[in-house]
């Protein structure tokens, strides 16, 4: 799907369509969130509608995407779990998931956000973990405040120096390596504090 794609589709169904669409519309579209994210802020940036409610309702609609996969692995974790590590464009995701939530447990969540192929797992994972949903939303719900933002507003400067035609795969890639490894120095410290034991998942 090309930029002037996504944008039609902002233009067409307005705000509740763009929240609809990042909640469960997104399922099965060749194009990662943070170029749709990007894409969103470019359509603020030209005043294709009103940036402030851009950005409301894509942050929200972000947050019931993984909201939803946190209380479908409350309901059926376990079945979408088998499910997931039969096939093989998601068995290693999963994989890399479960050693993620063993290494950085909670912190898990703020890591998972910003690696494409993972943020969607991860919740549903912790979904199946037991844990409650009030540290679930406290954790997701600043993570993805804090990534919309990123992209939101890249979007928005991407304009400014007329480049957004020519994003590729190699400054989406930049721009995941130099976040990811951010997070990694931050959590690589903060994971040695105390942390109260808890058994998240079974493996089987």
């Amino acid at each position: 799907m090309e930029l002037d794609a996504i944008a039609a589709v902002i233009e067409q169904y307005g705000y509740f369509g763009l929240f609809v669409w990042l909640w469960i519309g997104v399922i099965g579209i060749p194009v990662p969130n943070e170029l749709i994210v990007m894409s969103v802020g470019y359509a603020g940036a030209i005043n294709l509608l009103n940036p402030v409610y851009l950005f409301l309702f894509t942050y929200l609609g972000l947050v019931a995407a993984s909201t939803t996969c946190f209380i479908v692995g409350k309901l059926s974790g376990k079945a979408i779990l088998r499910f997931l590590k039969k096939r093989k464009k998601t068995k290693k995701y999963v994989h890399r998931s479960l050693s993620m939530i063993k290494k950085y447990h909670n912190f898990a969540l703020i890591i998972g956000y910003f690696l494409p192929g993972i943020r969607n797992i991860i919740p549903l994972l912790f979904g199946l973990s037991g844990l409650t949903f009030f540290k679930f939303a406290f954790i997701s719900y600043s993570t993805v405040l804090v990534w919309t933002t990123i992209y939101f507003l890249l979007g928005l400067f991407l304009d400014r120096i007329n480049i957004v035609e020519k994003i590729n795969g190699l400054l989406l890639l930049t721009i995941f390596i130099a976040a990811s490894s951010l997070l990694a120095v931050i959590l690589h410290t903060k994971r040695r504090m105390k942390l109260g034991r808890q058994t998240y998942f079974r493996q089987n």
